[in-house]
């Protein structure tokens, strides 16, 4: 799996199945304007929580979560 590094909402990630579709994976990845990506094992078919906190120009707590199936 490639995932755009601080990407919010996955945007840009993808599972790769096959070595011959790796490039076009990785242009769509930074086409998002991200300058890192992760390569990461796919849990395909898990269920995946993820909380993310981060604090405003003020100092202030945001937060969301996100759920997603794979």
């Amino acid at each position: 799996m490639l995932r755009g590094g601080y990407a919010l909402g996955g945007k840009g990630s993808g599972i790769v199945r096959r070595d011959a579709d790796m490039e076009a994976a990785l242009r769509r990845a930074f086409s998002g304007g991200v300058t890192q990506v992760l390569v990461e094992e796919s849990l395909e078919g898990w269920k995946e929580i993820e909380y993310e906190v981060v604090r405003d120009a003020r100092g202030q707590l945001r937060d969301g979560m996100q759920h997603g199936e794979f």
